[in-house]
């Protein structure tokens, strides 16, 4: 009892109590004692103990054992227990208990009286040791009275009281404001330290156990610290303390090879270095030859006294433990995984999960047995060898190990009819006690087989040592499904021709022939096509004679994938379609399901979509109504994929998400490699970033889970992964993510192949990926077109449809980083492209025409340029050409109408792009078809859903300039730091706003140096859709010379296309460069080609130079007509600065136009009108600029023109009703 209890207990002052405790009180009243509930005696017993002529005042005792002197590592772990005594000092007390765990031979002890020497120095009082016999070689456990004997003896007390509980209430008593420090060595469990507790704050005591001491930590607060065994460096520093750093940097390979034959324990350890100390002609290679028999070990490990022998010790710890969990410790020895689960060690007692989950938890709790996780068990190896002798003494091995084999050969059975796949052969009833792990679902049938790889590999060594030949064959064939999907093909290989050579001993002919296909799909991936064949005909010859039709389509299913690694496409279809013979001749639906399924994968990767969807939808039939739930999986994931490039990007997302929701919480690699990045790039079509940036992290969480080889080897050869990780790059850069990552995975999975496989093709492909990841990580896509240009090389005698489709996107590229292009010239690349041979006439496709159309435009010449880029744009006007999705090359379409100048196609594309990319969802190809769309008639389009990022940088800067806004001077900066860091065609979007904004303010030697500029970087031969304003501007700040060269260029491209908008853009120029007798007729021709176009804006300036030229020939009233339309032109557009430039040339004529001071809402552009509306409707500048998709600070420009044109000076004047 403590000071305060005995208090109230007895009615007497907690002073009066402490002075009695401490011998100054030499009448202590009778009922103080009395109130714990005594005997008599005991009464008496401590009454006159408590009189100070009975307690003899000494110095504090000194018990605690000497220190080790050669004491070594346990660095962590002390600093933990001077760190928490620091912590709780500080705070005004110290730490009541701490208790320290762990098996036998541990350290325990050692630490303990290590860190009680370091602190002896805060407890002035003294030292308090015993040795509690716990775990004693006798079985002898000490009782804590006698324990308590010693404790009073050594505190001066006389009469010791009977009665633990006197004894215990006295120890507290005299303890109680005193420093002490306590040490309790080696207990047996809580109850047998309880009473040995001290009752104060100021002492500190150290309990250490074989045994976890929940109790303690549960009732009393024990702080526990759980000693494993030494880290490997903190071993060695053991030994050079023990035996001296030259002896041991002497034999560095001996002496790792002794630490881990010691298991890093420290009491084996520690016998190891007095051996080599006592036996210094024994060199350590010979100590740790001697170690590496297990059936030596443990005598390796006695000295011949019971405080050092590794044996010894473990079996003081198993003497005290129940006859269940005795046994379970013995049985665990012919586990050889290097972790055992809860249904395992159940099938080795025979017993239910529960008893063999308590005979476990005794294991642990005694510090024989670790559970590392949930059901998840760890035995150190000496106890695994200690284990091996008790069980071999005991008889067991043999039925332990066939209990073993049966409880792992029923577990993949239950895993591999998850997969909807008929079982190979009959498996015999489990016997009695067996009880295999069940699973609910394939990802969790997944997650066992990665978690029990190691062991399942162990136990088929173990099962083929003992003859267990049928076990052996059957747990490698029913582990195939979750082997595909987790092991590399040079891992899997062993274990599969082990189990080869078991089935012939077996001499059952399906396991024979089964095996064979296995092997032969093994040296399929592994690349050894040859011998994958030799396998496969095997098997075919053995399937056929024994009239197996299921074994018979699944080897040639296996020749289809052997034929696609050996780059023989058709070969690999042929086969499929003998296995569907096969199969629909047997009249098995299910057979046939994953013939599909493979053939939908094989026409995917050969482009053939269509196909590939219309095979998963048949495969997903059947296995939807036969319950196959992983073939659903499967198909649903290759309906999933081959619908993104068919953009029917909503279905594909049904598909995938169907699949995800089948496969569950967990996951399966094989399955979400493709699936993943597929899904997440149809969900960013649709306009999804948020489920697309969950799926990113998902697959890139995911992956860190697997090594470059293992995931080269489980997704078919680094072409596959390649291809994947394109989709996923594709993704990355949608969202915006840095992708530097994943581009260096991309690189080291390939560097990781084998030789043969890590082809230029590769490397090429890989680099495009890293090349368009840095490019969304703010470098530069200069050098993407020699990327794909050496893509596009590599797939010369492979693939020419792949080819042409690299070449395709190249030149689109090509067009978007134009002269900043680096590694490549155009030229080079359009030669290339002009190298590929024409399809057969009628067979060509608007991509074949676009490509050699701007291919021939760069490297041969405009006019030869101009038939095949009609052809092409004839050819996109057919209505199937978007049937399938806006294609990716889709902006070629644009400037192959720009090149020609042919408006309506022009119009017409961009309008059915637009339609197509809305409807599927692609933002950002209806972004800029909706630009191209509208940029003949100036204003800004609606701004459409979704990030509108690229728009602001690309497209607002030449329509800032036709408004007339100066924030046109500050997009076309930015445009040209895009232009140094991104892609040159930026750098003509930039000159193409400053020509147009100095234009329209009449800035003519702005514009000419801007036009200029965007000439001479020119290496498309696009400098045409300059021309007209380079002309223009010359003329107007005396750049004559340089307009004439200019007009020559432009008729020679103009009277090529021969359109009315080349033709009126010509007449336009050449009226301002003509003699001025024929200058009427060509501004007047100007005008009436341009009128037959969509050109809105080309027309307005050609009525106001015409307008321009008559007012300069002193013919107002003519040129107020061409004037005054022009005017209304450019209002109704919303191009202010050309507006401004007609009024004053209106005014010049003497007709009076309201101006900057008028006060009418008529005076208004519709531009201003319309924000004058929103602002008076108390939308904010941001919601407006969101609106019509401009800048608010354009909606602040705007609003003070209104401000001033109505003459009021705030938003809240503006009224609605009129304006």
């Amino acid at each position: 009892m403590t000071t305060e209890e005995l208090a109230e207990a007895s009615g007497a002052g907690a002073q009066l109590i402490g002075d009695l405790e401490r011998g100054h009180s030499r009448l202590p009243q009778r009922r103080t004692p009395a109130a714990p509930g005594l005997s008599q005696a005991d009464e008496a017993a401590l009454v006159a103990a408590a009189g100070s002529e009975r307690v003899v005042r000494q110095p504090g005792p000194a018990q605690l054992p000497p220190d080790l002197p050669v004491f070594a590592g346990r660095h962590r772990e002390l600093a933990e227990a001077l760190r928490l005594l620091d912590e709780r000092t500080e705070g005004g007390a110290t730490v009541a208990i701490s208790a320290i765990g762990g098996m036998a031979g541990v350290g325990k002890t050692t630490l303990a009286v290590h860190w009680a020497h370091r602190v002896a120095g805060r407890f002035p009082d003294g030292q308090l040791y015993v040795n509690l016999h716990g775990f004693d070689q006798s079985g002898s456990v000490l009782d804590p009275s006698a324990a308590l004997s010693g404790f009073l003896e050594a505190l001066g007390v006389q009469r010791v009281p009977e009665s633990v509980e006197a004894r215990s209430a006295l120890f507290r008593s005299l303890l109680a404001g005193r420093r002490m420090l306590v040490l309790l060595d080696n207990a047996r469990d809580s109850e047998q330290v309880r009473p040995l507790l001290p009752g104060g704050p100021d002492c500190l005591t150290i309990v250490t156990s074989r045994n976890q001491l929940g109790g303690l930590v549960a009732s009393e607060g024990a702080h526990l610290m759980s000693l494993e065994v030494w880290p490997g460096a903190e071993a060695r520093e053991a030994l050079v303390r023990r035996l001296g750093e030259r002896r041991v940097a002497a034999e560095p390979e001996a002496v790792a090879e002794i630490i881990e034959l010691c298991g890093r324990l420290p009491l084996a350890v520690s016998i190891v270095a007095a051996r080599a100390g006592i036996a210094p002609h024994l060199s350590l290679a010979d100590i740790a030859a001697e170690l590496s028999s297990a059936g030596e070990r443990l005598h390796a490990l006695d000295l011949g006294e019971p405080q050092a022998d590794v044996r010894a010790v473990f079996t003081a710890s198993y003497r005290v433990l129940s006859p269940e969990a005795a046994r379970l410790l013995r049985l665990l020895a012919i586990h050889p995984g290097p972790e055992i689960s809860l249904a395992s060690a159940a099938s080795l007692l025979g017993v239910p999960h529960a008893k063999a989950r308590a005979a476990s938890r005794e294991l642990c709790t005694a510090s024989l047995l670790t559970e590392h996780a949930a059901g998840r068990y760890v035995v150190h190896d000496l106890i695994r060898v200690f284990a091996a002798e008790l069980l071999e003494q005991a008889g067991e091995s043999a039925l332990a190990r066939q209990r073993l084999t049966e409880h792992y050969g029923h577990s993949a059975r239950n895993a591999y009819l998850l997969y909807g796949r008929p079982p190979i052969a009959e498996l015999e009833a489990p016997g009695e006690g067996i009880t295999p792990e069940a699973f609910e679902t394939i990802a969790a049938a997944g997650v066992w087989y990665r978690r029990e790889r190691g062991t399942l590999t162990a136990v088929l060594r173990q099962a083929a040592a003992a003859g267990l030949d049928r076990a052996v064959a059957l747990i490698v064939l029913d582990s195939r499904p979750m082997s595909a999907g987790s092991d590399i093909a040079a891992d899997g290989l062993p274990h599969s021709l082990a189990a080869l050579e078991a089935a012939v001993r077996t001499g059952e002919v399906v396991l024979i022939a089964e095996l064979e296909r296995t092997v032969g799909a093994m040296r399929a991936r592994m690349g050894n096509a040859a011998a994958a064949e030799s396998h496969f005909m095997r098997a075919l010859e053995l399937f056929r004679s024994a009239g197996d039709p299921e074994g018979e389509s699944n080897t040639l299913r296996s020749m289809s994938k052997n034929a696609q690694f050996s780059g023989n496409f058709g070969g690999s279809i042929g086969y499929l379609d003998q296995a569907i013979a096969v199969s629909e001749r047997a009249g098995r639906p299910q057979l046939l399901v994953p013939v599909l399924a493979e053939k939908s994968h094989t026409l995917y990767g050969l482009d053939r979509m269509a196909e590939a969807v219309a095979e998963a939808e048949r495969g997903l039939v059947i296995a939807e109504a036969r319950g196959m739930t992983y073939y659903q999986i499967y198909l649903l994931s290759e309906l999933s994929g081959a619908l993104v490039p068919l953009h029917r990007f909503g279905e594909a997302v049904e598909a995938g998400e169907r699949a995800l929701h089948l496969l569950g919480d967990h996951t399966e690699f094989l399955l979400e490699f493709g699936l993943v990045p597929d899904l997440a790039l149809a969900h960013l079509a649709s306009g999804n970033r948020e489920r697309a940036r969950e799926l990113h992290d998902r697959w890139d969480t995911y992956l860190l889970g697997y090594d470059e080889d293992q995931i080269t080897s489980l997704i078919g050869g680094p072409q596959a992964v390649a291809d994947t990780l394109a989709v996923m790059a594709t993704v990355r850069i949608g969202l915006g993510i840095q992708t530097r990552g994943a581009s260096a995975m991309a690189r080291s999975l390939v560097d990781a192949a084998e030789p043969e496989a890590s082809d230029s093709l590769l490397r090429a492909l890989v680099a495009e990926i890293q090349e368009t990841a840095q490019a969304q990580a703010g470098g530069s896509t200069a050098g993407l077109p020699a990327l794909l240009l050496a893509s596009a090389r590599s797939y010369e005698h492979l693939d020419v449809r792949r080819r042409r489709d690299k070449l395709l996107t190249a030149m689109e590229t090509l067009f978007l980083t134009r002269h900043v292009t680096r590694g490549v010239s155009p030229q080079e690349l359009a030669r290339e492209a002009l190298t590929l041979e024409p399809p057969a006439p009628g067979a060509e496709t608007a991509a074949d025409l676009l490509l050699r159309g701007c291919a021939t435009l760069i490297a041969v010449g405009y006019a030869e340029a101009v038939p095949l880029l009609r052809a092409a744009l004839e050819a996109l006007a057919h209505p199937r050409v978007l049937e399938n999705g806006v294609p990716e090359w889709y902006a070629l379409g644009a400037v192959a109408a720009r090149i020609v100048w042919d408006d309506g196609a022009l119009h017409e594309w961009s309008r059915r792009v637009s339609s197509g990319a809305g409807r599927d969802g692609a933002l950002d190809r209806l972004r800029a078809a909706l630009m191209t769309e509208q940029a003949a008639n100036v204003p800004a389009p609606g701004r459409p859903s979704g990030d509108g990022v690229a728009w602001d940088s690309l497209g607002m800067a030449e329509i800032l300039a036709w408004q007339g806004d100066d924030q046109a001077l500050k997009a076309a900066e930015h445009l040209d730091r895009m232009a140094e860091e991104f892609a040159g065609a930026a750098a003509g979007l930039a000159q193409s706003a400053r020509t147009v904004l100095a234009l329209g303010r009449g800035r003519y030697r702005d514009a000419f140096e801007a036009a200029r500029r965007f000439c001479e970087q020119d290496v498309l031969n696009l400098d045409h859709h300059l021309l007209p304003d380079l002309i223009e501007a010359g003329v107007r700040c005396g750049e004559r010379e340089r307009a004439l060269e200019a007009l020559g260029l432009l008729e020679a491209k103009a009277v090529v296309a021969g359109t009315p908008w080349a033709l009126g853009l010509l007449a336009r120029s050449q009226a301002l460069v003509g003699e001025q007798a024929g200058a009427e007729e060509l501004h007047l021709r100007a005008v009436r080609h341009l009128e037959r176009t969509r050109m809105t804006a080309d027309l307005a300036r050609a009525h106001l130079v015409h307008g321009e030229w008559l007012r300069r020939r002193k013919r107002r009233n003519d040129a107020r007509l061409s004037l005054r339309t022009a005017y209304e032109m450019f209002v109704e557009m919303g191009a202010e600065a050309f507006a401004e430039r007609s009024r004053m040339e209106l005014i010049a004529t003497g007709e009076r136009v309201s101006g900057g001071a008028a006060g009418e809402p008529g005076d208004l552009t519709p531009q201003e009108r319309r924000i004058a509306q929103l602002a008076a409707g108390r939308a904010t500048n941001q919601e407006i600029a969101e609106e019509l998709f401009i800048r608010p600070s354009t909606v602040d420009y705007h609003l003070k023109k209104v401000f001033r044109k109505l003459g009021v000076t705030s938003r809240r004047q503006l009224k609605p009703g009129e304006l």
